[in-house]
């Protein structure tokens, strides 16, 4: 037996709860739109950037491992799997846990091999880190193509 002002309670209980529930859901889609414009704008850089890397740790194929450290790219590559990693993309992070595994694997090789004079193409390291480079950009551009599809 409610009377009067216990109905207009539970009314304004009620309606309290559907406003808390709309607005974490306007939350949440207003989070999810500021994810998705951030990645529309620095996707297609990330991308370039990783290419390239790309071309310059190709380019270093050819030079004497030991001078690895010196190179670029070699400090490059965590910054660039750091600003991956921010975009928030739950396709990216397998790939970007290749690239710094490789990079780790072939900077761990760097040191060990640094006294012993070899080419970087006869690294397989050197390789599983070249490769991952260019996966990640690759992914990347096949995702802003379906990203920019759907809009």
């Amino acid at each position: 037996m409610l009377n009067r002002i216990g109905f207009w309670a539970l009314f304004g209980t009620l309606m309290s709860y559907l406003g808390f529930v709309f607005s974490a859901f306007a939350l949440l889609e207003v989070r999810s739109l500021t994810l998705r414009y951030f990645t529309k704008q620095r996707l297609p850089q990330i991308q370039k950037s990783l290419e390239a890397i790309a071309k310059d740790v190709s380019a270093f194929s050819e030079m004497d491992i030991s001078e690895a450290r010196s190179q670029k790219f070699m400090s490059r590559i965590p910054v660039m799997v750091r600003e991956a990693g921010k975009l928030g993309v739950s396709e990216f992070k397998p790939t970007v846990r290749k690239l710094e595994k490789a990079h780790l694997d072939f900077s761990k090789h760097v040191d060990n091999r640094s006294s012993v004079p070899s080419l970087a193409n006869s690294s397989d390291t050197f390789w599983a880190m070249f490769n991952a480079v260019s996966e990640l950009a690759d992914e990347m551009g096949e995702y802003n193509k379906g990203a920019l599809a759907a809009l």
